[in-house]
Parts: C-alpha cells; structure tokens; sequence
C-alpha cells in the first residue's frame, strides 16, 4: 500500500527553466577500462553538461577527467560519506574501492547537506543522498538521491540470490523512510537498483520501489514510454555484457530516475551510452564489440514550474 500524501512546495520564483540530470552505472574498474574510460566520458558530455550527475562504480580516474572536462562541478563520493560517518576503511579495502569503484554525486550546486542513507553490503553500493543549493536557480533547495542496491546475484545459488534479495529489500525500505522524511520537498533519484523493473515473479523486490510506496513519486522511464520495456542491462542491445555474461541473456531495465515533487516535470529521458564504440581483440584474440559500459545510462530533461 502506498504511502498518502498531502503535500504543498512552496518556492520562490527560480530563474531556470530547465533541469538536466543523468545517472549511469560505467563499470570504471571493469574489463578494458583504460579503452572505454574516454568513451564513458564522450557519452555523458554528449550534449552538454549536465546539471547533476550520479554515478555508479565510478572511479577516480573517471572522476578526475569528468572535472577536468567542466572544474565547475560539486563532487561528493562514497569514500567522502564513510569518512563523514567515522566508517573505518583498511587500507586494503580502500584500494579495492579505489581500484573497482564507487557511487558519487556530481553537482552544478553546492551541497547544503549531505546524509550516507545507507552504507549497503560492500563499499561500492549504498544511498547517498544530498539537498543542493538550488533555490536562487530552481526556487527551491532540490534533494538528490544516488541508489546503488546490492548486486551480484549472476550465477550464485539460490540461497545467496535469496540473502541479497532480502538485503535489497532492506536498502529500498531505508530509501522509502528517508524519503517519507522529505515530502515537502522536490526530490530525484537515480541509479543502479539492480533489480528489473518490468518483471515482478523475478525480482518481487520492486514493489518495495519508491513509485510503488509513496503516492507522488513517478518513474520517468515508465510515464513517458509505457510500453517500451527500456532494458538498461541488454544482451541483445549491449555486445560488451553479452561477452561479459555470455549466459545470462538478460533484458531488464536495472537504472532508474525517480521523481517527486510539484515544481518538477519530466521533459524527456534517454538512454546512453547504447551505440558499440568499438571493436577490439581481447588476450584470447577474440573479437569484443565494446560499448563504453556494461550498462546503458539514462538522460533525463526537467521543465522547473514556477
């Protein structure tokens, strides 16, 4: 049952007109990175410069050419959050962090405050979130979720996928009491939810989704294209997963954005990243057909109503 809400968001007469965000899950420590980390970043500055970024399994590197492209931006990671909440990280796993990847936040706004929602299973999942000084720009201070729930489910036992289900559940359950906490506010969130949306006998996890918890809350992809399944994992679409996960054959729409709010209205969303780069010879010499990630981004284009 959903949560019901009354709400009224008052704002004060922001000067812009349009808000861009993006999310995209870039496998920054996977498989041939240092080839595709040029083309993650093509992809994400196709157009233009979004106005927040949140990224999944993003590393350094990445991030340090995102800030080279536009200085401009606001970072916030998840190494930040921990070290913010006293989580104590051992050298060795913050190299593996490092090495493999995280979830961070990258803002034209300043961050007005910044809460680690939940800290997830390993140092490359959790919920972050933030309020961005917006107010002078949109009329109100905009608060951003990035959601990266547990993954890892390909190829284990049932045992394992049946734990990491119940873990997803409680990730999503701290997403929803978090965001109950907000609802005079215009709230997005984004990410990685590692679970698809189109198919509740094998994920039943994604009742626990805000959409279907909380009155208001709107699944971009799902209210503009109804009937397009939108799947961000693809093996048919995305020949670097199929190499990756030669089994799986999977279709499912894994990334999100989320919407709450009266003063938001989606525009447009889009998927990156969903064009192959190129083709290259791995250390077998076999042909790998690369796409900048394992997975396809999303785009998202905001009318801010004043």
């Amino acid at each position: 049952m959903k949560y019901k809400i009354n709400y009224t968001i008052n704002q004060i007469g922001g000067t812009l007109p349009n808000l861009n965000v993006l999310t995209y899950n870039v496998y920054g420590g996977g498989k041939f990175k240092d080839i595709r980390s040029e083309y993650i970043i093509n992809t994400i500055f196709r157009d233009s410069s979004p106005d927040i970024i949140c990224l999944q399994e993003v590393t350094y590197e990445i991030l340090d050419m995102i800030l080279k492209k536009n200085p401009r931006y606001y970072l916030w990671t998840k190494i930040d959050a921990m070290k913010d909440n006293n989580i104590t990280l051992t050298d060795e796993d913050l190299n593996k962090t490092k090495k493999e990847g995280f979830i961070a936040i990258l803002s034209k706004w300043k961050f007005l405050t910044k809460e680690l929602v939940n800290k997830g299973s390993w140092f490359d999942d959790g919920i972050m979130k933030t309020i961005l000084d917006t107010k002078t720009d949109l009329g109100y201070n905009l608060v951003v979720y990035n959601v990266h729930t547990i993954g890892g489910t390909y190829g284990k036992s049932e045992e394992i996928v049946l734990k990491k289900r119940e873990k997803r559940i409680k990730e999503l359950k701290s997403l929803r009491d978090s965001i109950n906490m907000e609802l005079n506010r215009n709230i997005i969130i984004m990410g990685d939810f590692n679970s698809d949306s189109n198919d509740p006998d094998l994920f039943p996890e994604i009742k626990h989704y805000p959409e279907n918890q909380i009155e208001g809350c709107f699944d971009v992809w799902k209210s503009l294209y109804p009937k397009l399944v939108g799947a961000t994992e693809s093996h048919k679409n995305n020949l670097f997963r199929a190499y990756l996960k030669p089994k799986q054959n999977r279709e499912a729409r894994f990334d999100k954005v989320i919407y709450y709010g009266n003063n938001i209205n989606p525009e447009s969303i889009e998927m990156i990243g969903n064009k192959k780069v190129k083709e290259i010879k791995d250390d077998d010499n076999i042909t790998v057909e690369l796409f900048p990630s394992d997975h396809f981004g999303l785009k998202c284009s905001f009318t801010n109503i004043n």
